[in-house]
């Protein structure tokens, strides 16, 4: 598949899940995936291995801009969505459009994908937050550990690059 023909509409997505469900195991993340690094791709390896397929839902323009301020994301939607597309180990992307609540971005998406497992990183913003929320939806919430590279001396954060990248 192509990566653009990896990019799907909430509508799209939803009416193909039951075809793509059949004796797999869906898994989801959620993210702003701004200037993708090395961490990313980590979390993303770490999040396949849980499952058969991977959807990521990544966050809008509109919505990080409300959950990270007026600076961010640094690179649209569009071409975040077609980086992660053109990662081999992700099936699905989906831009998700919907207003963080309690930190927990892609709620709706969330609930209507009702991924058999949703994976979060381990030292995410909000636990308790998705601990409940996955409850209530009927999912497996899987935390994974942010690992860190051999011999790298920086965090693998966007942030960290952000300021890095201020200071040349």
């Amino acid at each position: 598949m192509t990566t653009d023909g990896k990019i799907l509409t909430y509508n799209q997505l939803f009416g193909r899940l039951p075809g793509i469900r059949k004796g797999k195991t869906v898994v989801v993340v959620t993210g702003t995936f701004d200037l993708f690094h090395a961490g990313h791709l980590m979390f993303l390896n770490q999040a396949k291995k849980h499952g058969d397929i991977l959807i990521v839902g990544v966050g809008s323009d509109r919505t990080i801009k409300i959950h990270k301020g007026d600076t961010r994301p640094i690179v649209p939607d569009v071409l975040r969505a077609r980086v992660i597309a053109g990662l081999e180990i992700v099936d699905y992307v989906v831009i998700l459009d919907e207003d963080p609540i309690e930190k927990i971005g892609g709620r709706e998406f969330l609930r209507l994908t009702k991924p058999d497992k949703w994976i979060v990183p381990f030292q995410n913003h909000n636990p308790d937050g998705d601990k409940r929320y996955a409850k209530e939806i009927g999912t497996r919430l899987v935390q994974v550990p942010r690992i860190k590279p051999s011999r790298v001396e920086f965090p693998l954060s966007t942030t960290y690059l952000i300021e890095k990248i201020k200071k040349l």
